[in-house]
C-alpha cells in the first residue's frame, strides 16, 4: 500500500509531466468514430498514427 506521501508526490507528477484531451466526433464523422471504437489500443493507435504522420511531415 502507498503512503500518503507516496500518493501526493505520484499526483503531483501526474499534473506536470502528463498532458491528456479529448476527442469528439460529430455525427458526420460517425464512420471514423466506429473505425476508432474497433481498436484495442485506442491510445497507443492515436500515438501510432500521429508518429507516422510527423515523419512523413518532416
Amino acid at each position: 500500500m502507498a503512503t500518503q506521501a507516496q500518493l501526493k508526490a505520484t499526483e503531483k507528477y501526474r499534473k506536470q509531466n502528463i498532458k491528456s484531451f479529448t476527442l469528439k466526433f460529430f455525427p458526420a464523422d460517425h464512420d471514423l468514430y466506429e473505425y476508432l471504437q474497433q481498436q484495442p489500443k485506442k491510445a497507443e493507435y492515436l500515438r501510432a498514427l500521429s508518429a507516422r504522420i510527423c515523419k512523413i511531415a518532416k
